[in-house]
């Protein structure tokens, strides 16, 4: 516990307690500290940013409430983490995320096209942005792809848990029940 926690501190700084509360927000406290810092940590190693993490973790949240996720919280983190990371369409799709990775590229591609065109006074036909688009694809690197894909995802995500129900615990179901 101690080593998660070091490593937490040590990779968020000063925005350790802040990024930990937001976390806790997201899953309504359902996991302790220690398995929130290590999803976190686990996060964040994988190149996904501190800010996108408590709406993953809202999303699990979301998917566990609906009974589409299984697992719980920690363990369906680390699914769905890693699928944002790897962009594996399978973990993703049982999630309810539907990416097309050549559609995503593709878009990326027509928008430094776009961009391009922009910086030179050129208008584009749609098919000129289209045959423009695809070669900019051509010469993005494997880590460029991924970043676009990594973005397009962490996009659908949103998009899907913002028209979801806000997520409940039986925890805080009791609480209320209680009062």
């Amino acid at each position: 516990a101690k080593d998660v926690q070091d490593a937490f501190n040590n990779s968020l700084g000063t925005d350790a307690a802040q990024a930990l509360k937001d976390f806790n927000s997201a899953t309504l406290g359902t996991i302790d500290n220690v398995k929130a810092m290590s999803s976190i940590n686990n996060a964040m190693n994988k190149g996904i940013s501190k800010d996108s993490i408590p709406g993953i973790a809202k999303f699990v949240q979301q998917l566990k409430d609906a009974g589409i996720a299984t697992g719980d919280v920690a363990s369906e983190m680390e699914t769905l983490t890693t699928a944002i990371a790897t962009g594996r369409t399978v973990s993703l799709q049982r999630m309810g995320i539907d990416i097309d990775k050549n559609a995503v590229l593709l878009e990326y591609g027509k928008q430094l096209a776009l961009t391009d065109a922009a910086e030179r006074g050129v208008t584009l036909t749609e098919e000129g942005l289209i045959s423009s688009g695809q070669d900019f694809v051509k010469t993005l690197t494997e880590e460029q792809k991924q970043a676009a894909i990594t973005t397009a995802v962490l996009d659908a995500i949103k998009v899907k848990s913002d028209s979801m129900v806000e997520p409940t615990s039986d925890f805080a179901d009791k609480v209320v029940a209680l009062k």
